[in-house]
């Protein structure tokens, strides 16, 4: 028996489980099945739930740099406005920037909710 769940060592409670369902003839195949498939369920939800966070990490740091370039912005305005080629430029650069934010949490809730 110990040879049968030696690749299962660090797993203690699937272990127990399987050693619970072992009988004379060995492990019970469908028990086997039903292990693997929940392992295989986990490892997928695990590397999604990765994924969410990469995209979640990705809408934050965008958004934090907008709110601080227009803050930026509001603190140059008064100068911008009397150059006044600049203020068309910038309003287009931030609106892309906010569409790009938008965009960006959008793809996180689509994420979540593939799941």
């Amino acid at each position: 028996m110990s040879e049968k769940l030696k690749y299962l060592s660090r797993d203690y409670r699937l272990v127990h489980e399987l050693s619970q369902a072992y009988s004379e003839e060995g492990i019970d195949p469908q028990t086997i099945q039903k292990y693997h498939s929940a392992r295989s369920r986990l490892d997928s939800m695990l590397s999604h739930r990765q994924s969410l966070l990469r995209y979640f990490n990705f809408s934050l740091i965008v958004t934090v740099l907008l709110i601080l370039g227009s803050v930026a912005v509001l603190t140059y305005a008064p100068l911008l406005e009397v150059a006044g080629y600049g203020t068309p430029v910038i309003f287009v650069i931030g609106s892309a920037w906010f569409a790009v934010c938008l965009y960006s949490f959008m793809a996180v809730l689509w994420k979540a909710l593939e799941a």
